[in-house]
């Protein structure tokens, strides 16, 4: 039909890929499914010539005078700047694997202060005895000590990992029970320390492989004394 306008292309319908050619000439490299500048670590999500030359162009031109295409000297100039993001890479990495350790154990450390009933303040008691016990016993330990020295374990910190604990026992809970076979309901009076009745939620579920769990579902305070 006359006058009717084609359909454009979309780029993800083009297939692109990275081309090696485009390291040497254009200090660029495939990062993550993106065409990533060695020299100033800009990203560019689609793979185009025409994208990197402009960048390349409007940036970093200076750099086909300084190592010109073909010599050997940017040759040698690709790789130690492709080694040097190596680097910064497995850096990132560790200290991303250190920090989910460090927090890791700060849960563990809230754990233990929700199921013993402590103050939420004893998170800092605990850091500096941690602190003080690794110094006598391995003083020579600094990758140790920086990780006792970085784990975070303030009051508010505490109460957060407690509040985040707490909610995903909860989501594990209603797990269990849409997926369980059978369930059953037990009601349980008791009474608070300040002697006020309280009415206790058990369940009991039984899974396909035949488990069975009972766990604390829910606690409610109660105005009367229940009997019967």
């Amino acid at each position: 039909m006359e006058g009717k306008c084609k359909q454009k292309r979309k780029y993800t319908d083009e297939n692109r890929c990275f081309q090696e050619e485009w390291e040497n000439k254009y200090f660029f490299v495939e990062h993550n499914g993106k065409a990533m500048c060695l020299l100033c670590q800009t990203c560019i999500s689609q793979f185009k010539s025409s994208n990197l030359q402009h960048h390349f162009a409007s940036s970093h031109a200076h750099m086909d005078q300084e190592v010109p295409q073909g010599a050997e000297h940017r040759t040698l100039k690709l790789k130690t700047l492709k080694k040097q993001t190596d680097v910064e890479a497995q850096f990132c990495t560790r200290f991303a694997n250190q920090s989910q350790t460090v927090m890791l154990a700060s849960y563990y450390v809230a754990w233990h202060i929700a199921w013993a009933k402590k103050p939420y303040s004893e998170g800092e008691v605990v850091k500096t005895c941690l602190t003080d016990v690794i110094s006598i016993l391995s003083p020579e330990n600094e990758n140790l000590q920086k990780k006792i020295s970085g784990l975070q374990l303030s009051r508010h910190t505490i109460e957060r990992r407690i509040s985040n604990l707490n909610s995903d026992i909860k989501s594990q809970l209603h797990l269990q029970l849409q997926q369980c076979e059978y369930l059953i309901i037990t009601l349980n009076e008791s009474f608070h320390t300040q002697d006020k009745p309280q009415l206790s939620v058990f369940v009991r579920t039984v899974s396909d492989d035949c488990v069975v769990r009972e766990e604390l579902l829910d606690m409610m305070s109660l105005k009367d004394r229940t009997h019967g």
